[in-house]
């Protein structure tokens, strides 16, 4: 008997890139980046955004692009 449970995903997994157009060959660190994107989220959903957990799983320093974990619980 195979057992299938609907939405038993706990996160969500997100592909994110940060672009720049004033600065388009200023490198950013791990840091740096996961910092702007809880900034941006605070500013979108304010001070409840920024107490989401956001975990930085990959992150392409030349690219600046990160996949990111987010609580799927925070967003339903």
């Amino acid at each position: 008997m195979k057992v299938v449970q609907r939405n038993a995903c706990e996160h969500y997994y997100l592909q994110i890139k940060l672009d720049f157009s004033s600065a388009p060959d200023h490198v950013i660190s791990a840091q740096m980046f996961q910092s702007t994107i809880i900034q941006a989220i605070e500013q979108m959903f304010g001070e409840c955004g920024s107490s989401i957990a956001i975990d930085l799983l990959k992150y392409n320093q030349n690219h600046r692009e990160a996949v990111i974990r987010v609580p799927k619980k925070e967003f339903e």
